[in-house]
């Protein structure tokens, strides 16, 4: 049996507010083994994760590094030791090149050699390009998770900490993921925090489930359990069933895209010459390669991003900004959720202060506290939110924190159409599920709905049409019940 190279021992944390995040939690990884860490959102498992990293102290409770103890009071400790943590959303500072990023990190590492070549080789390795000149700060969220990737493999940690490390990526690249992590296993040693049971079977040699933040099971053998049990010890419930949907009940055209053409925010093209339309009662899904211009897309659809060319109509007005577009029933999910939440802002706040909800809980400008209390509290209910109204949107998990902005937008009144980017990224089996069967229920009470995800089984599951993205167009066009390997094929082409 290999030694122990990372270990937690009685770890609890208990955020203010009274959220308790953990509560005597004991963990070990071995040295060259994949350890995946499995659990509900708000379980506890990016709060270890990031006490693994100094980035979070716990109330009590040690971390060992091979058998000695260590105090991690910030992440350059952890990274002096060889521990990387690769979070779900990857922050990057402002003012410096993706060069320097690198460099500061291999410096932290104690790094001998070139970095920025080593990065460079660890990217080509896992079939991606990065551009090391571009500022940090104007990287995407798929860019970023490549670079943390990317930096993690070539500046040679022992402990990677990959926190859904596949939450944005397509089904090309999570299988270049997984078998880049199969390529280095027995060299590094792989906290694997997923919700994917597949990815578990493929990599994981060993299997941690916290629930509620405690330990609920330790599998030494995943072959020895079925997906079923693991589902079960998840999400507290039996495998999903499909999506009950009425289908059939169409209404009148909400959205019209015609001709639309929108650049990035480096000039390239992004969509090129885009035309569909959505329904009353119709549930249309985006599928294909996160990061080929999906996200410009919905962000001109919403009027966040002015088109190069073509236009938006929904409801019969032509959306030219982002006040039009939510004035005539829209609603939008980005798909960073930081940018559409406050995160030193309190649940309550978050969903009360849009102006939409402003309406709904305002009189002449005076906030009618018991009715907002009241909204904040159904959508804490509803959403299974870890931590109440008045719990800070910072502080909760980032699954948490999606609920809180799908619960916002989805709940509104005048909601004519629902447009949401990658809207189940992060979440567990059980939340997942939860979302679509709400994107159902407003399709079926005549709520025109488009989001995107790079999972096609997860779009054929609520979706009435399935549109195919590749390169910036609509590749082909599929109704609901074609088979998942004739639209994976159209995408993949």
């Amino acid at each position: 049996m290999n030694r122990v190279i990372l270990a937690a021992r009685g770890i609890s944390k208990t955020y203010p507010g009274g959220i308790r995040a953990l509560d005597g939690v004991d963990f070990e990884l071995r040295e060259g083994e994949v350890h995946a860490l499995l659990g509900e959102n708000g379980a506890g498992k990016s709060t270890l994760a990031k006490i693994l990293y100094g980035l979070v102290y716990p109330d009590r409770g040690v971390v060992e590094y091979r058998g000695r103890r260590v105090e991690l009071l910030s992440p350059r400790d952890a990274l002096s030791l060889g521990i990387l943590y690769v979070p779900q959303y990857p922050l990057l500072p402002r003012g410096l090149t993706v060069a320097e990023v690198v460099e500061l990190y291999a410096e932290a590492r104690g790094f001998r050699g070139e970095p920025v070549s080593a990065v460079k080789g660890a990217a080509e390795n896992l079939g991606w390009s990065i551009d090391f000149d571009a500022d940090a700060d104007s990287l995407g969220l798929v860019e970023r998770q490549r670079l943390f990737l990317s930096l993690a493999l070539g500046l040679g940690f022992e402990v990677l900490i990959l926190d859904e490390p596949t939450s944005f990526l397509s089904g090309v690249e999570v299988e270049r993921l997984l078998k880049r992590i199969e390529d280095v296993k027995g060299r590094v040693s792989i906290v694997y925090i997923t919700h994917r049971i597949g990815e578990v079977r493929r990599i994981a040699d060993r299997v941690t489930v916290l629930r509620e933040g405690r330990v609920v099971a330790r599998i030494d053998d995943p072959s020895s359990v079925s997906d079923e049990e693991l589902v079960s010890l998840v999400a507290r419930k039996r495998g999903l069933s499909a999506i009950g949907r009425r289908g059939g009940r169409r209404g009148r055209v909400v959205l019209r895209v015609e001709g639309l053409r929108v650049r990035r925010d480096d000039g390239r093209l992004a969509v090129d010459n885009v035309s569909f339309e959505v329904r009353e009662g119709e549930v249309v899904a985006i599928v294909g390669i996160e990061g080929m211009g999906q996200r410009e897309l919905l962000e001109a659809i919403a009027g966040l991003r002015r088109p190069e060319s073509g236009r938006v109509v929904l409801d019969g007005v032509v959306v030219d900004d982002v006040r039009v577009f939510r004035l005539a029933g829209g609603r939008f999910v980005p798909g960073e959720r930081l940018e559409a939440l406050a995160a030193d802002m309190t649940v309550l706040e978050n969903i009360v202060s849009p102006l939409h909800a402003a309406r709904i809980v305002f009189d002449k400008l005076v906030l009618r506290v018991s009715r907002a209390l009241s909204l904040a509290s159904r959508v804490v209910d509803e959403y299974g939110i870890v931590g109440g109204p008045r719990s800070r949107v910072g502080e909760l998990s980032g699954g948490n924190q999606q609920k809180v902005l799908l619960g916002r937008e989805m709940g509104v009144e005048g909601l004519k159409l629902l447009v949401m980017h990658n809207p189940t990224a992060g979440l567990d089996v059980a939340s997942s599920r939860l979302v679509l069967e709400k994107i159902a229920g407003l399709a079926d009470r005549g709520v025109a709905v488009l989001f995107s995800t790079p999972f096609i089984e997860e779009a054929a599951l609520v979706a009435d049409r399935i549109l195919a993205w590749r390169g910036g167009r609509v590749a082909a066009v599929f109704e609901r019940g074609t088979p998942v390997e004739e639209i994976a094929k159209a995408i993949l082409a």
